[in-house]
């Protein structure tokens, strides 16, 4: 394990100085990098190497998908913003329109009833809608709207308000009063529905820039998530082909020394050399031959030098 602590720490400091030094680096000095990196990696055992490589594949992998699903997760908090706010908020408001209308046309059916019977039925028309209004469309805006809630107490104001006009209208119906009742409904009347939208189109067309701001993020998330995960995912790719290479070459050049001084030894050539220096496992095997052809040699010697006695 002692191995790996000279290579994280490198990669480690690498990582953590990387933006101070991203732009006074050189081609020299990140070949000089590279070399003391491979150094370190050609000292490591092969086993190590292959744990090695493989955490650093894991690790960049792990790395491109936890990038990939924090984006896809501000994608979706775009998502549900675009649906808990603005279209929300939107549908809330047309609802409130609709009921605005109903009363509307309920205090024109006031105004024109020809009984008591449909006077109240009017009546009761009315109270309905506006008891969806104040009791369950307003909490909701209340709840969703992104904006100032100033706006939606003044415009909550403006329908309260308007019930001492429609009271206005019932009393004048009820004393028979209906010319006068028909006035104030077309006149004061309307002109209070009109400041009501008028209101209420504010709240629609916030939601709206809402929405189209929210789609807008959206979009670009998705835009950063295609642009980065193409970068990161082409980055891994070179990587593993980097590090394959490398693993390979760490691999086989010494492989190839060692084959080809074991051979020539085998042909009778003792003074062959290998022309590296192994460590790790490749550094045994190295050692252990060239102890061996030292030994031969020594074995040579030896019985040239009886042989010469002899003669």
């Amino acid at each position: 394990m002692l191995a790996f602590k000279p290579f994280f720490a490198i990669v480690g400091q690498t990582i953590k100085h990387a933006p101070d030094r991203a732009q006074e680096c050189t081609p020299s000095q990140f070949i000089s990098f590279l070399r003391e990196i491979m150094m370190i990696f050609n000292n490591m055992s092969v086993k190590k190497r292959l744990f090695t490589t493989f955490a650093v594949l894991f690790v960049a992998i792990l790395g491109v998908s936890a990038y990939a699903l924090n984006k896809m997760d501000t994608m979706a908090e775009q998502t549900t913003n675009l649906y808990n706010h603005p279209f929300t908020v939107t549908k809330a408001t047309l609802e409130v329109e609709n009921n605005i209308l109903r009363i509307h046309r309920a205090m024109k059916d006031v105004a024109l009833a020809q009984n008591d019977v449909q006077l109240r039925h009017a009546i009761s028309k009315v109270d309905e809608a506006e008891a969806l209004i104040l009791n369950e469309l307003f909490p909701i805006i209340y709840d969703r709207f992104l904006g100032d809630q100033t706006d939606i107490q003044e415009t909550e104001k403006l329908i309260r308000d308007w019930k001492q006009i429609r009271d206005e209208v019932i009393s004048l119906m009820r004393e028979g009063k209906t010319d006068e009742a028909a006035e104030i409904t077309k006149g004061k009347g309307a002109d209070h529905v009109s400041k009501i939208n008028k209101a209420l189109t504010f709240f629609k067309n916030f939601a709206a820039d809402k929405a189209d701001e929210f789609t807008t993020n959206a979009e670009n998330a998705a835009q950063n998530v295609m642009t980065w995960t193409t970068i990161l995912v082409i980055f891994v790719l070179i990587a593993i082909v980097v590090l394959g290479t490398l693993l390979s070459r760490s691999i086989t050049t010494p492989l190839k020394d060692i084959l080809g001084f074991s051979d020539a030894v085998a042909a009778g050539n003792l003074n062959a050399t290998i022309s590296g220096k192994y460590k790790a496992e490749f550094g045994q095997v190295q050692g252990s031959i060239e102890t061996m052809v030292t030994s031969l040699k020594e074995n040579q010697e030896a019985i040239q030098i009886n042989l010469d006695a002899i003669r």
